[in-house]
């Protein structure tokens, strides 16, 4: 069944989800053919006849779950000593790539703990597969929620029960659609293809070992020497991995890396 579903996919979207792990495409698509009340061969003939189908399937492969300040005590350690340590020693602009952005509580959550640490002085890329969900994001604006204390002050505007990013960190994130492990190493729009930060979290969990590396490659191949990789909590380097290390003094099941010379 997936095969055709794979193709289907990539003549609707451009995207190449044989890099995604057989378990996800299966996932996504026994919920919808359930949604839909239907049989796994009478869901396919759908996706092949209904553009509407080919886009709710895209979608629900893509988009996960993301929050503010995510794994705060991964939080903790990019805010008090990983951040700091890099604005130090960047004599500029400290640059950020957030790949996997999705609705944007993660770029915007990266953008507030790199503003705390360079006052401004960073430019944050964030990226994703998923036009609509990139739409959500660049529009900066939340249900009101309550924020870890310490980390989000003076960084949105509050309007009955919306909260919105501030106008100037919405200047300083830029998004982009693109794919890690597509045709492209950045997107059209970058500027620069060299960064002091790069943050992959809960994205490389869901491609199959040849695609993980890719991403890897690619990864390495944009982090500037004695730049930060940060991976989500479940993720790990391939155990040939030499353009990676973990970062000196932070916990190392944080999944904080440092980019090697």
């Amino acid at each position: 069944m997936l095969g055709p579903i794979v193709s289907a996919l990539r003549d609707h979207s451009g995207i190449d989800f044989e890099a995604f792990r057989r378990s996800t495409l299966e996932t996504a698509a026994a919920t919808r053919a359930s949604v839909l009340g239907v049989s796994a061969e009478a869901y396919l003939a759908r996706v092949h006849s209904e553009p509407r189908e080919r886009a709710l399937l895209v979608e629900a492969c893509l988009v996960g779950h993301t929050s503010f300040f995510r794994d705060i005590d991964v939080m903790r350690a990019l805010a008090n000593r990983v951040f700091p340590n890099v604005a130090r020693n960047v004599s500029g602009v400290v640059r950020a790539w957030v790949v996997g952005a999705a609705t944007g509580e993660e770029a915007w959550s990266m953008a507030m703990l790199l503003d705390a640490a360079a006052h401004q002085r960073f430019d944050l890329l964030a990226t994703d597969v998923s036009a609509s969900a990139l739409a959500h994001a660049a529009r900066a604006e939340y249900p009101t929620q309550i924020l870890p204390a310490g980390f989000a002050e003076g960084s949105f505007e509050f309007d009955v029960a919306v909260m919105r990013v501030r106008g100037e960190l919405r200047e300083r994130v830029h998004f982009a659609e693109h794919d890690i492990v597509g045709p492209r190493l950045m997107p059209a729009s970058a500027i620069v293809a060299s960064f002091d930060v790069v943050s992959c979290r809960n994205v490389l969990m869901w491609f199959d070992e040849r695609f993980r590396r890719l991403a890897l490659d690619r990864l390495a191949a944009v982090t500037r020497p004695g730049g930060v990789l940060v991976l989500g909590r479940s993720e790990s380097l391939p155990v040939n991995n030499t353009s990676f290390v973990p970062l000196a003094d932070v916990d190392a099941g944080l999944r904080i890396f440092e980019r090697v010379f």
